[in-house]
């Protein structure tokens, strides 16, 4: 079986790097959220 990303995935020219840019107060949010047990 073939590699899911081929030969050259482990070549890492071929892979571009992307900083994280995550919201801490976004994920409060969520979590504070999560908390009060609302359900979908």
């Amino acid at each position: 079986m073939d590699e899911p990303f081929g030969e050259d995935a482990d070549d890492l020219d071929r892979w571009l790097y992307v900083q994280c840019a995550g919201s801490r107060a976004g994920y409060r949010d969520m979590e504070s959220f999560h908390r009060l047990g609302h359900r979908f």
